[in-house]
This record gives structure tokens, sequence and C-alpha cells, in this order.
């Protein structure tokens, strides 16, 4: 099983600014949605996300989410924001969102972590994670939440694998865990 650290970050590697998106761009949320909603195989995408981040970001897909992934949201106190319909399932950590997605019917081969800043933490220093997804922006945002902490330790425990140019407003860069860490 995959699991896929996937962000977006600014040119200061900042992913919000007062607890939500601080951009809208439409050509890199639609990329977005297209890699997490994309299968590999009959199985749905696992999509692990803080409670806070899902109910701040992507409003209009949360259903489309939802369809096509199990969708385990961390959340302390069981309580959401959002129309029953259009919440996740809650998970109480990440190693409980983690068995909730190997004991579905048909566990996925890839697993998503979908943020908040504590949930990208946890997963990229705990090694759980072994790909990353980075959209790049070219301007700086003035976030007040980074990533520094990938920034930091990104080129020693992953090798780029490619970086994907096409767009107007951004570009991604795919990053592989190194092959003698692969099994930590």
């Amino acid at each position: 099983m995959d699991i896929i650290l996937i962000a977006c970050v600014d040119k200061a590697w900042g992913i919000a600014k007062r607890g939500k998106m601080a951009w809208n761009i439409p050509e890199e949320t639609d990329f977005f949605l297209k890699t997490v909603l994309q299968q590999t195989d009959n199985s749905k995408n696992g999509y692990i996300i803080a409670r806070k981040s899902w109910e701040a970001d992507f409003p209009k897909s949360r259903l489309k989410i939802l369809a096509h992934c199990d969708v385990f949201c961390l959340t302390k106190a069981g309580k959401f924001n959002v129309p029953e319909k259009q919440r996740g399932k809650p998970s109480t950590s990440l190693d409980h969102a983690l068995s909730g997605i190997r004991s579905t019917p048909n566990p996925p081969q890839r697993v998503f972590i979908c943020g908040g800043i504590s949930l990208y933490k946890e997963a990229f220093m705990r090694g759980i994670v072994n790909k990353c997804i980075l959209s790049f922006l070219p301007d700086d945002y003035r976030c007040d939440m980074h990533l520094h902490f990938i920034r930091d330790n990104l080129p020693n425990q992953f090798n780029k694998i490619s970086t994907d140019a096409t767009h107007s407003n951004f570009h991604v860069e795919y990053w592989g865990k190194k092959p003698h860490l692969a099994n930590t």
C-alpha cells in the first residue's frame, strides 16, 4: 500500500493562512482532485485528512471525494461542522485511520495524506509516507503555516522521481522514498 503525502505549497513552503488555504487556483484544485480520485485498481483510494481541513477545503467537492475515496477524518471529539452526508469516517488518530482503511473489504492500493499540518508532520516524520506529490506555486502568499519540516528532510529521505511543468500556475514534483529507507 502506498502512503502518499499530497500538498500544495507556496514559494515559502506555506500551506495555509488563518486555518484556510491562502489561494484559489482552479487548475491546481483540479489537479489535486484528479490525482486523489484516480483509481489504480477496483478499490477506492484511502483519504486521510484532519477534520478542520476537511471542513475548510473543497466544500464543492466533498461528495465527489466521498463517492470515490474511503475518507477518514481525524477528530478527537467526534464532532463535525458539515452536514452528515458530507462527513468522512471519524478517526481518533492516524493509526486508527490506517487501521480502518486496512480493514475495509477491498483495501486500497493508495492512501493519500491530505492535511492539516499536524497530520502532515506526524505521517512524514514517523516515516509512514513512501511517496510525496507536491505542487509548487511561484508566489509567496504570506502563510502562517508552513511545511518546513518536509523542505528540510525531503532530500535526505526521498528521491525526486519527476517534475511536471505542464501547468500554467504551478509545477508538480513527484518524490519516492529512498530504497534503503523504504521499509522503515
